[in-house]
């Protein structure tokens, strides 16, 4: 974007200082979302214990205080980014070295297996605690529903951001190699396809919501009128009505 729409030559050091602020804000943020993502999966697991101790953790106060937490660790333990973010070829990445492998493995593990995992076992062991509670057939449906959301949406997850985990520890160890033209575009083409897939999962967890849970779907839509601009409440309300006289 930078080079096609504003004629910002990317390749040189001056950019650098672009280079680092996207980036860092952009993963940072991105490991912001996973971390809660995780939690709110426990906050469902710990709703549904038997134990007090364990609910204890779903009070708002506990949420309001584990928020601000997350968002000051994930901004710390990303800072380094922004001391070995550097333009390589036009492309802005780690420095390249055992930093850039090291840092790939690490994404691969954090990002695309730990947050699934993670997830995938809190609800599995919230539909467990839900089987055990010897509940009605009504909510019987209610877990199936829950079950087939959280299970597309970590299968979704995992389809579409491990192809860039895979790309980003292949560039790492191959960055050094010699390359043909035929072999560089075609890692072009495939930087391009996982781009599209990573901002895929980003945006479609909405709709995989929606498609997949019945329950979503009514209560969004029960939700729309609440948010209704005030003006149009008002207008809605002041409608004349005609009285039909035989």
């Amino acid at each position: 974007m930078l080079d096609l729409g504003y004629n910002i030559n990317t390749k040189e050091p001056t950019i650098d200082w672009w280079c680092k602020i996207r980036l860092s804000i952009s993963y940072t943020t991105y490991l912001i979302s996973s971390v809660l993502n995780t939690l709110a999966s426990f906050d469902r697991y710990a709703s549904s214990c038997r134990r007090s101790r364990y609910r204890n953790f779903c009070q708002t106060m506990v949420a309001r205080r584990i928020i601000p937490i997350v968002i000051v660790l994930a901004c710390i333990s990303n800072s380094h980014m922004s001391f070995n973010l550097v333009v390589v070829n036009g492309r802005c990445w780690t420095r390249p070295g055992w930093y850039q492998i090291i840092y790939d493995i690490f994404f691969l593990v954090v990002y695309n297996l730990c947050y699934p995992l993670l997830s995938g076992m809190f609800a599995l062991l919230t539909i467990r605690n839900m089987r055990r509670c010897g509940i009605a057939h009504k909510y019987k449906v209610k877990i199936k529903d829950f079950q087939r959301m959280v299970f597309t949406h970590l299968m979704c997850f995992i389809l579409l951001t491990m192809p860039s985990a895979i790309h980003k520890l292949y560039n790492s160890v191959t960055i050094y190699h010699s390359k043909d033209l035929l072999r560089r575009e075609w890692e072009k083409l495939c930087l391009c396809i996982v781009c599209v897939l990573w901002f895929a999962n980003d945006a479609s967890g909405f709709y995989i919501y929606s498609l997949s849970s019945k329950k979503f779907r009514r209560e969004f839509l029960a939700s729309i009128p609440r948010f209704k601009p005030y003006w149009l409440k008002e207008k809605r309300r002041y409608l004349p009505r005609f009285i039909a006289v035989n």
